[in-house]
């Protein structure tokens, strides 16, 4: 997997943490009602113990295997609350309490799920950043944007991914 525009960490130097989802695991496929075919809720998030200074989090979810994309952007997220672990965000959420979301690739601004073309399976990275700051981001910013706030302020990342095809 090649991405245009890398996601830096702090001094690259980031710690890992674990991001896992009751609805599915690390490359299992993605239930349907997380899709546009279905419900098109987005799933719920939880993560490991975040790093002292963790100040905010960053939400991504994206699909590398997007024509024509690179990567195809379902769900932007910044500035979320770092809730205690085992908490994280629920199932379904739209509006999440302090957050701004970015525009999607369907030039949406919050979640919308897996929505390939017929054929191949794709998969569907949800990536958490743990940051030392909030960013100075408003509603409807870029993944360009969302990668150039954090640039110096990754703490650790983590990654689940899912497959979907149809």
């Amino acid at each position: 997997m090649t991405m245009r525009h890398k996601v830096p960490s702090r001094k690259d130097r980031a710690t890992h943490l674990q991001v896992s989802s009751p609805s599915f695991h690390h490359g299992e496929r993605i239930p349907v009602w997380h899709s546009m075919q279905g419900g098109n809720e987005s799933p719920e998030l939880s993560w490991s113990e975040l790093p002292g200074g963790t100040v905010s989090l960053a939400v991504i979810c994206e699909d590398p295997d997007a024509a024509g994309q690179d990567p195809f952007v379902h769900w932007l997220a910044a500035n979320v609350h770092p809730v205690q672990p085992g908490d994280g965000l629920p199932r379904g959420v739209g509006e999440i309490p302090g957050a701004v979301l970015g525009r999607n690739n369907f030039n949406r601004v919050g979640y919308d799920g897996p929505a390939p073309p017929p054929g191949k399976i794709h998969h569907y990275h949800f990536r958490i950043y743990a940051l030392d700051s909030l960013l100075n981001l408003e509603d409807g910013f870029t993944r360009l944007d969302l990668i150039r706030a954090i640039q110096g302020h990754v703490l650790a990342t983590g990654d689940l991914m899912g497959t979907y095809s149809r």
